[in-house]
This record gives structure tokens, sequence and C-alpha cells, in this order.
């Protein structure tokens, strides 16, 4: 493999130009590093955090140098980029049932070759919409990969333009679209969102023609974004808006990859949407996607305009189409080319799988002029063939390009995306996404022929000797992977202990003794009076929560209307549980009932209280020891009025449980994981305790 290029930050940020300013958009107070980058914390820092990147480049290309196949690269991805911000890469919409068919549609597909065959030669080479690329493959649209790499995109854009075929950029990413467009030798496409509305889309789409864009790929599938329901139960949500509280639970998977956060801090931070320019001049936030994907449906009456800034003679590409009727549609508005594509598997779960899918529409459409691509479950140069086989012109790979990219930048993109005759130090390249020439017997058809090369065994006799020296360097490595097998071996034990024997009646006390709760005399969502003497006797667990809450609060109350489930469930005695609102000026009973009717509360069982602003701050900082503050955000005013006031609440996300003497036994996080089941075991615990305990 060739010495990886110099990353565009070890040279520091391009200089802002009001030229640069007039070709992006963008006001020139807006262009360089992104947001983060300048504050003057951040700008003190750039060089450390620069000279820390360009040093971890060695490191990684070393580990990317070894891998053979795409999911190699996503291993050493998810050793360099924390949980939180590699799952919006990899995972699917709700179950990930597509996700996982869009790659087992492929696996279950077999080749019939044909032996004794000599092949002179192996021709490749793909026309399509215009162009001629090495490769019947095309760098598909992801978006925001500045998030795992600076400036990701032009990084991916260059390499894919090395490997002789083309790189589609997404509108949603971090890098401005004339940076992307320079990096690359090969012809682009720009994949066109209309988030921001009309006015905001055509800007885009003229810099993208004035850029050299030579196709446009407009993706229908988009009308909502996709449930992704693994990523939110990780806090995506609270990891990109939260507060600075809730955000701090992410501090350790940060701390154990340090060498992406100092990459992604030397780049500047939390990027923008450089390329969606609002009417103010400023880049979109990355924080306002869903509600933009919302207001921005596209539709086929969209066309027309489009196609008239685009320009009639210059290709437009339909990607999301899932059926036969739309591919017709497609066709029938003057499609150049379609991709049939299910996002991936992350917009909608329990559709066909694209391969499926593609053997429908490309029947319908045989004779057609529009080209067929194929997006989805792209993992090998087997996928490849099997795809053009059944009538693909060509397909799109997303995830094995952005898996390499993550996991090596410069190193990764040229092991992600890989010509079969490149060759590295004198050996032949590993077919990474790509089958070798001869192996796939040239250009697929219908019966494919396949010709065995003794690959492995070359690999194998050409292969470097291991190093016969016993270096410290590996001792201590070995020395610190016995620790943590030590250290993991022990914590197995104590977690064994804590949950899975179960408490022997008399058993002494396992839970701590905490403050106890003073009284109160509040109302609930009824109405009714409601004091701490009205719990007297029982065990109960508490939360707080406000109606008006944009964050972490609708995730506690379900979880609390889990708990509520699981206690009938399990037919425990009665356990009440108190919701208490940190926001009583708005939450009046009215609407707290309200608000416990959404989350099926039992009034029996689940009351939600509510009172005086200055009854409930004491009880909630000094009774139960947990923030409560009302902090005006920076550049506000307090006479903003009553409807910002629950911007400005601060409050915990703790569970707490009381044992009937009213004392605190116990706290819990509310988002980590097996929540309920945790209370439900102290539940159990007390209950030795307290066995007369209605």
């Amino acid at each position: 493999m060739a010495d990886p290029q110099p990353s565009p930050l070890a040279q520091g940020p391009p200089p802002v130009s009001s030229t640069v300013a007039e070709k992006t958009g963008v006001p020139a107070e807006h262009s360089g590093l992104r947001p983060g980058g300048r504050s003057l914390g951040l700008r003190l820092l750039q060089p450390c955090l620069q000279r820390a990147h360009a040093r971890s480049l060695a490191r990684w290309a070393r580990a990317v140098d070894t891998c053979v196949t795409v999911d190699h690269l996503r291993q050493v991805m998810e050793k360099r980029v924390p949980p939180i911000v590699r799952e919006y890469y990899r995972g699917g919409a709700d179950n990930e049932i597509t996700l996982r068919d869009n790659v087992t549609a492929f696996q279950r597909e077999r080749f019939k070759p044909r032996a004794g065959v000599q092949l002179s030669g192996v021709e490749m080479r793909t026309e399509l919409l215009g162009h001629t690329i090495d490769l019947p493959v095309i760098a598909g649209p992801i978006g925001s990969p500045r998030l795992l790499w600076p400036h990701g995109e032009a990084v991916a854009a260059k390499a894919v333009g090395e490997a002789g075929t083309i790189y589609t950029l997404s509108t949603l990413t971090g890098t401005d679209l004339e940076e992307v467009r320079a990096a690359s030798k090969g012809p682009c496409w720009y994949q066109l969102y209309l988030v921001g509305g009309k006015e905001v889309a055509a800007r885009g789409i003229e810099r993208a023609k004035n850029a050299g864009y030579s196709a446009l790929v407009l993706t229908i599938d988009t009308a909502v974004p996709g449930n992704r329901a693994q990523h939110e139960w990780m806090g995506a949500p609270q990891a990109i808006h939260g507060t600075p509280f809730q955000k701090l639970q992410f501090a350790p998977q940060m701390i154990r990859h340090l060498s992406w956060l100092t990459s992604f801090y030397a780049d500047g931070g939390m990027m923008q949407f450089r390329n969606v320019i609002q009417n103010d001049g400023r880049p979109m936030p990355y924080a306002d996607i869903g509600t933009q994907l919302r207001a921005s449906v596209v539709t086929w009456q969209h066309l027309a305009w489009i196609r008239h800034i685009w320009g009639e003679e210059k290709p437009i590409i339909i990607k999301g189409v899932q059926c036969v009727e739309d591919a017709r549609l497609a066709v029938a508005h003057g499609a150049d080319a379609i991709v049939i594509s299910n996002h991936g598997g992350r917009q909608m779960d329990r559709v066909y799988p694209s391969l499926y899918m593609l053997k429908d529409i490309a029947a319908e459409l045989k004779g057609s002029a529009t080209k067929i691509l194929l997006d989805g479950g792209i993992r090998s140069g087997a996928d490849v063939v099997i795809a053009l086989a059944h009538g693909a012109d060509a397909v799109l790979a997303g995830r094995a390009y952005i898996y390499g990219l993550g996991a090596g930048g410069e190193a990764g993109r040229a092991q992600g995306i890989c010509h079969p005759e490149k060759r590295n130090g004198g050996y032949p390249a590993p077919p990474r996404l790509w089958l070798h020439p001869r192996l796939a017997g040239g250009r697929p058809s219908a019966s494919v022929s396949l010709h065995r090369e003794e690959y492995l065994e070359k690999s194998v006799m050409n292969a470097p000797s291991a190093p016969a020296s016993f270096t410290p360097l590996r001792l201590l490595r070995l020395v610190r992977r016995l620790l943590f097998v030590v250290l993991l071996g022990m914590s197995g034990v104590l977690v064994w202990q804590r949950f899975a024997t179960p408490p022997r009646p008399g058993s002494p006390d396992r839970l701590p003794v905490h403050q106890t709760v003073p009284d109160f005399r509040l109302l609930t969502q009824r109405g009714q009076p409601f004091g701490r003497q009205t719990l007297a006797g029982h065990m109960w667990v508490a939360n707080f929560v406000f109606t008006r809450c944009p964050g972490v609060c609708p995730l506690l109350s379900a979880r609390m209307a889990q708990l509520q489930t699981r206690l009938e469930e399990t037919a425990q005695p009665l356990v009440r549980l108190v919701s208490f609102s940190v926001d009583p000026e708005w939450d009046t009973p009215p609407r707290l009932r309200g608000y416990a009717d959404r989350y099926g509360a039992d009034a029996k069982r689940w009351v939600f209280l509510t009172g005086e602003l200055n009854n409930i701050q004491p009880l909630v900082r000094d009774g139960f020891q947990l923030a409560m503050m009302n902090a005006p955000p920076e550049g506000s005013h307090a006479g903003h009025g009553q409807a910002e006031r629950f911007e400005r609440i601060v409050h915990s996300d703790r569970f707490v449980l009381i044992d009937p003497e009213f004392r605190i036994r116990a706290y819990y996080r509310g988002n980590e994981t097996g929540l309920v089941e945790h209370i439900l075991y102290d539940i159990k615990v007390l209950r030795h305790e307290y066995p007369h305990a209605p």
C-alpha cells in the first residue's frame, strides 16, 4: 500500500477569501473551521490537536493494511470511533430486518462456474451516463463522513477518483461541495435533499452545477427520518442536542477513543451542513435535520423545476426506487437512471431486499434507455458480479468505503475502494471489495464464468516472515491484555454476585441508607391533595419530569411506564410510583392528567405531582439531593416570558427508590441499561427487610 498522503489538517485550514465565499454562498466569517474552531480555547489548541492527528495516521494505516474484507475494516473502525458515532453508519431502522436481509439476499445466491477457460484479458470498464469508469462500482452518498475523519468527504472523493470511478456527495455533509469536487480526479455526482425549502435547494443545485458535478441524484425515500431504534436507545438525541449534564454520560466512551476525539476537534468539532445554506446566509446546523426532512418531502412533481435549474441536457438519477410501479414513473418523468435502494435498511424496516427488487425491475425495464443501478448489501466483489448478472448496469456501495474512511482515513479509503490490479509492495492487492477480475471472468452475464486464481498460495509464499525477537513493547502489550482479562473476570464475578445470586430471607441489608425524604404537600394529576403520609408503609419509586421537556423526559416517563407494567406482570404487592413535575407553574393538574394518560398511568399506582415552585425546588435539591435549576441560556434575559421557561430548566434524570420509612435506598440513571430489572431486583431485596409492607 502506498504511504498515506498528508491530511489536509496537517497543513492547517484553508485560507478564507472572498472568492471562496462567493463560490460557496457562505459568508467569509463562517468559512474555514467549523463552529467549534472559532472558539478561543479550540483555536489555541489547534496546533496540538493537528499534530496529534498527524501522528495517528501511521498507526491506523498499519491497522488498516492488515484488513482483507469489508468486515475487517468495520472492526478496525470500531476500535477507533466511539459507539455513539459509529452506530450512525452501521445501524438500520427498527429491528434491522431489512439491513440484514440486504446482505443475506446476496449470500443466498450461488455461482455456476465454467472450468477449462483461458482468459487473455479482462475488461471491467463501464460506460455510464457519458462517463467511462474503471469499475462498475460507484461510491454511494453517505451523510456526515466528516464526523469520522477530517475533511472526510474530500478524502473519500480523492480515493474514489484514484480508483477510476464516481463519487456521490450527499447534501447532508460537512465539507464544501467545491472542495470535494476539486479533490477528485474522476467524475462526481451530487445527491439532493430538499432540506431548507425550494430556494435553499435551488442554490445547492446551482452550486453543484457550477462546481462541475455531472449528474444529480434525487432521493425520494426520505419523507421522514428513519426510526433508528438502536441509535436512539444508545442516546443519540441526548448526544446531539442534550444538556451538558446529559452529554456527560458519553465521556467514558470518548476517553476510550482519544484518537478519534483529537481528530474530531482538530477538524473543528461538531460539523454544520455546509452545502445547505439557509436564507440568512448561514449553514444549516447539524441538529436541525429531522425537522427539515419532515418539511421537505420529494414528490414526482418536483422533477420539473429541478430539471429546469439543473439543465435539460444533464442527467438526473432517481434514488430510492423500491417497486416496479415507481420504476415506471421514473422512466415516464424522464429519469436518465434509477437506483434500486431501500436506503441501506435505514429508512423503513421489513421491506424487500434490494436484490429481490432488482430482479423484478430489470425484467420490467428491459430494453429501456434508463440505466439501472443497485444500492444495498454490497460487501464484496462477488456481490457486484451477482448484481450485474441480474441486470444492474452498476452498483452503489456506501458502508464498504465509509468503514475504510472511519478506520484509517487516507489509508482506509484506499482499502475500502481498491482496484483489483493495484499493487501493494510487490504483492497482489487483497480483494477488499472487488473480486480479482480473473475470478469474475471479465464482465459477468446471466451465466458467470469463474476462473480460480492461486492468490492465497502466492500471498503465503511471498509474505514477509514474522519478527523473531520478542520486543519489550510486545511484552508490555501482552501484560496489559492479561491485566485487562483479569479485571474483566473480576468484574464479571462481582456483577454475577450482585444480580444473579438471589437474596436469602433474613440476609443483612444490602442497600445503603441515604437521607430521609422530608414531608411535602402537593396535588395529583386529578387535583387531589397528596402528601408524604399518603405513602406511609409503602415502598415507592420517584423520578422528575415536566410535560414540555424537549429532551430526556419522554424517555424517563416511558421507563416508568415499563416499570408499572413489570410490577403488574410480576404480581408485586403495591409499590407506588411518583413523578414530580419540575415545571409546576406550567404543569397544572389538567395538563399532568393528559400527560399521565399518554403513558397509561394507573392512578392507583402511579401519580404525577405538582404544586408551588418554592415547595418543589427545595424538595428536589435538599430532600432528594438532586440537581434542579432555572438557568437562562447564554444571551437570554429574565423577561422573555413563561413560554421559554422550559428551555431553562435543568434537572436530574435519576430514579430514586424509597423504603416504607421514607428513607432513600438507591439512585439509578434514567438511561442505564436494564433499569427496570435493576429496580425490581432492589425491591425484592427491600421486601426481605420489610416483609409486612403492603
